[in-house]
This record gives structure tokens, sequence and C-alpha cells, in this order.
């Protein structure tokens, strides 16, 4: 076909096939952006459940441990990036168990502190009859009563406390409108132990 006549032919087929492929060019890079900024949110969650995690295992029983440990996750990974929400922060308290009954996998028959158990919540050992759980807000508000004071848990080999950390956040897509991602980061630990 001569240049002239195509020019004349073939004016808008350029404007046309962008048109078609620029819409899901587009989508695809808004899609890896939010998918890397939903992974850079989830290691940084990971990052401040560690660190409240450590903090919690240095200063188990100190009254100020759990709200340390708050301000640790806060100040470090999720509560610096800005594009990450802190939900709820849960301290619980935990036992290993090595024999679950058969009827029921929940109830533990011989709760024990073996590192090769499974690890169950405690559910009703607190003042009370209710569960061993405090729940934070990223602001580190008691969200419940905090039945599970410092003071209760123990740092003595005999019978040291093994505990649980569970940071409850969003991540809300940048890029593309797409519902709401929620995600969980938990750690299980024991209190460091002080003397014998």
């Amino acid at each position: 076909m001569p240049a002239r006549r195509c020019r004349r032919v073939c004016r808008g087929q350029s404007l046309t096939e962008f048109a078609i492929v620029g819409g899901l060019f587009f989508f695809l890079v808004f899609a890896a952006i939010d998918f890397g900024l939903m992974m850079f949110v989830n290691n940084a969650a990971s990052q401040s459940a560690q660190m409240g995690m450590i903090t919690l295992a240095d200063e188990g029983t100190t009254p100020s441990a759990d709200t340390d440990s708050v301000q640790s996750i806060v100040s470090a990974g999720i509560g610096t990036t800005g594009i990450g929400t802190l939900d709820e922060i849960d301290v619980y308290k935990t036992y290993v168990c090595d024999q679950q009954s058969p009827s029921n996998p929940s109830v533990c028959t011989t709760p024990t502190l073996q590192p090769d158990g499974t690890i169950i919540v405690d559910t009703n050992g607190c003042t009370g009859g209710v569960a061993c759980v405090n729940q934070y807000s990223a602001s580190g508000t008691c969200l419940n009563t905090c039945p599970w004071p410092a003071s209760a848990r123990s740092n003595r080999l005999a019978s040291i406390t093994t505990m649980g950390v569970t940071l409850k956040y969003h991540f809300d897509y940048l890029g593309i409108k797409w519902p709401r991602q929620s995600f969980t980061q938990t750690r299980y630990f024991r209190v460091e132990p002080r003397s014998p």
C-alpha cells in the first residue's frame, strides 16, 4: 500500500490499539505496585510482631510489660509505614499440650511445657474463668478488661509462663479499588527466666 494511502486509512489505528492495550497495561502496573506495597506491609508487621515478642519475653512480669510491648510494636515496622493500619494487639497466655482429647481436640488432657507439643490459648485460666487475653488498640488502650496482669505471669524456671502476641492489621489498596485485606501476625514465646 502506498505511504500516502496508508496515512489516510491508518490514521486512527495507533490510538485504537493504545486504547485497547493501555487499560490492561496500566491495570497490571498498578496491581504490581499494590502487591509490592502489601508485601512490604506484611514484612513490616512481621518485624513489629517480633519486636513485641522480644519486649514481652524480656519484661514479661514487670507492670509495664504490655504497654512497653505495644509501644515497641507501634514504633517499629507497621507503625512507621503509613500504608498499613494496626487494628488490634492481643497478648495472651498459652500452654503446650502433649496429648489432646480424642473427642475434642481443643481440650488438653495433659497440659505440660514440652517444646514439641501443640500450643493452645488458655481460654479460662484467668480470674473468674475468663480467657487470659489482653486486647489493646494501637494507642495502647485496653479494649477489654485486660484480665491477665503482668503480675500473674511467672519467670521462675519451675513455672515459666508461655504466651503469644497477635497483631491484627489491614491494608487498603492504593492504585486499585479492591476490598480491604485483613491479616494477622502471631508469635509464641516464653517469658525469659530470671532466677531458679
